[in-house]
């Protein structure tokens, strides 16, 4: 009268008639079908493939701000001239301002100077102003002598900047930069303003300078890069990104920006990083692996025990890597397995 099927109940259409005419109401309850809950893991081998494995992950970022500093006039007058603009650099050999009837000669120098300089004079102050005219191209011999030489590209700096026969350097028109080149964050005083010694001109700092990432314990061992868009920087000891044309390009993500508008909210900031160099993997079974030992192993390898690390997880599978990579793996490995070295 009824065949039945694995978990379900068919009746045959005869069993169906005899029921109507009999005037019987049949209840059919359905046999309930068990859920799939996915085929046991075969024993035997079993062939892996490789894989590349580049550890991507997104983590914290811990901001670097530069060390705020003012830049002081030395001279009193009417602000006449001004190219100073928040973010735009203050090169060695420009003048930015011109204070009165004359410009400021921006100059990087390895320290502060300290007395006005004229040809005859000698002494350390000097030699920085000649290492800083050879840097900027400036053929001259570094002797700590405001020489003829000296004198003569001295005198053609202050030319490039609109200022004929003059060949010294009188303290208050010089502008000391401590690097080649500075960017304001701030500038001070607008054109008509009456300037007086001490007032500042411009401050610098409070910019992105660097980036300290914030790294798992569980990143892959070996050399990382952090990544952005179409941008990679080397990531250097303690977790730290220097390179400026990343920073640069962080800092201008709207997030970035929004927290520099305001860094005493918490920086919720973060970047990609990935192993600098990918590795090579293969993913066996949990079930292949024995003797664990923190993130080492063993596998059988075409019936070989081999020694794994281990680099991830995932599905169900786990990834690891070898000198030499396993290709055909024990699916069920012994639990105490032979020694793998």
């Amino acid at each position: 009268m009824s065949r039945r099927r694995t978990g379900v109940l068919v009746l045959l259409p005869a069993a169906l008639a005899l029921a109507a005419g009999l005037g019987v109401g049949l209840l059919v309850r359905p046999v309930p079908v068990p859920d799939v809950i996915g085929a046991p893991i075969a024993s035997g081998d079993v062939t892996v493939v490789e894989r590349t494995v580049d550890d991507l992950r997104t983590v914290k970022v811990t901001p670097i701000l530069s060390p705020e500093r003012d830049y002081h006039a030395r001279v009193e007058g009417v602000l006449r001239r001004t190219s100073c603009v928040a973010g735009r650099a203050i090169t060695s050999g420009a003048a930015p301002f011109t204070i009165g009837g004359e410009p400021l000669l921006a100059l990087h120098l390895a320290e502060p100077p300290w007395r006005s300089l004229a040809p005859g004079d000698r002494g350390d102050d000097v030699r920085a102003v000649q290492r800083e005219l050879v840097r900027m191209g400036r053929p001259l011999a570094v002797n700590g002598t405001f020489d003829r030489a000296t004198a003569r590209e001295v005198a053609g700096l202050w030319a490039a900047v609109g200022v004929t026969e003059r060949r010294d350097l009188p303290l208050e028109g010089v502008l000391w930069l401590p690097a080649p080149s500075v960017a304001p964050a701030t500038c001070s005083m607008p054109i008509g303003d009456d300037v007086k010694a001490g007032d500042v001109l411009f401050s610098t700092g409070g910019t992105l300078s660097a980036l300290r990432l914030v790294l798992p314990e569980q990143v892959l061992p070996g050399a990382r890069v952090a990544i952005l868009d179409n941008l990679s920087a080397p990531i250097s000891a303690g977790s730290i990104v220097l390179e400026n044309k990343f920073v640069a390009a962080y800092s201008a993500q709207p997030a970035v920006r929004q927290w520099l508008a305001d860094t005493s909210a918490e920086a919720k900031l973060t970047v990609a990083t990935r192993l600098a160099a990918p590795i090579s993997a293969v993913a066996v079974p949990a079930s292949a692996l024995f003797r664990l030992d923190a993130d080492a192993g063993c596998v059988l390898d075409n019936g070989a025990p081999k020694r794994v690390r281990i680099v991830a997880s995932e599905f169900g599978s786990t990834l690891v890597t070898a000198a030499n990579l396993p290709t055909r793996v024990r699916v069920q490995a012994p639990a105490n397995g032979p020694s793998c070295g």
